[in-house]
């Protein structure tokens, strides 16, 4: 699956991998991950 030009790998049954890889794919892209409590917090 691509998003926005980050790979994102997905071919395991662990979940956890899968959320912790997408978080750091996100991160490599943007240079920053956030959720939306502290972006909230931030406004």
């Amino acid at each position: 699956m691509y998003m926005t030009g980050c790979v994102i790998p997905c071919a395991t049954t662990f979940v956890e991998y899968c959320w912790l890889a997408t978080l750091y794919n996100l991160n490599q892209c943007f240079s920053f991950v956030t959720d939306l409590q502290t972006t909230v917090t931030a406004l």
